[in-house]
């Protein structure tokens, strides 16, 4: 009767303290990422471009971790969206030919997202269990995007000849919707980095009268790569 009590008693001693050990000591992770992005050829406005650009993606997060295989969080970020067409022939009033000029398709002078994010976490614990030294993750986001543009035209000339070179879309509002894949490695019980691929969908509308409204709508995907810092509270 002894030697059961005993061995009960231990078996909920090793339970609790191995419950104890699951879960995460610091629930708070905050973060910073930068890097780089690049879009897809928008689709649905007048005016797409036939090149990409790679744009600075900087971004500050939050998670707070339900478990040791789950987190809730949101992300605030900012990259540029930018297309060109190097193909644009000018043709001047007595068909001589001035030659190829690129001109820019300027979506987002700046783009700036809110978005709420859910993540599913392979932890990397220690020998022992007793310190997370790195997350694998993977999960979803989807919120709302602001795009920050004045809607100008900008002209130049060649050989007296004026051409468009750069049009600004007009200032939008849409949403974005995502999927994130990561690795974050820690240095410290406290301090780690981090890194990360987030393709997203952005969806926007703006007010833009000129070309019979023709660019008011447009849909592209963006691809941000980032490197960033993680700090658990």
């Amino acid at each position: 009767m002894r030697l059961s009590l005993l061995v009960s008693c231990a078996l909920l001693t090793c339970g609790t303290l191995s419950a104890q050990t699951f879960q995460p000591e610091h629930r708070v992770i905050l973060g910073i990422n930068g890097g780089i992005s690049t879009t897809s050829i928008p689709k649905f406005s007048k005016y797409t471009g036939t090149t990409t650009a790679f744009a600075p993606d900087v971004s500050v997060r939050a998670h707070y971790t339900l478990s040791d295989h789950f987190e809730i969080g949101i992300d605030v970020g900012g990259t540029s969206w930018k297309t060109y067409d190097r193909s644009w022939h000018l043709i001047g009033p007595e068909n001589q030919s001035f030659g190829d000029q690129k001109v820019t398709y300027n979506f987002a002078t700046a783009a700036f997202n809110i978005t709420p994010q859910f993540n599913v976490i392979f932890p990397i614990f220690s020998e022992y269990r007793y310190f997370n030294k790195a997350n694998i993750y993977a999960g979803g986001s989807f919120g709302a995007v602001f795009t920050i543009n004045d809607g100008g035209i900008i002209h130049k000339s060649v050989s007296g000849l004026e051409y468009t070179s750069q049009v600004n879309m007009g200032p939008g509002t849409g949403f974005i919707a995502g999927v994130q894949v990561g690795y974050t490695h820690y240095l410290s019980d406290l301090f780690g980095f981090n890194v990360e691929f987030a393709p997203k969908y952005a969806n926007v509308k703006t007010v833009d009268p000129r070309y019979g409204k023709g660019n008011e709508h447009y849909m592209l995907f963006y691809f941000p790569l980032t490197v960033g810092l993680r700090f658990r509270l």
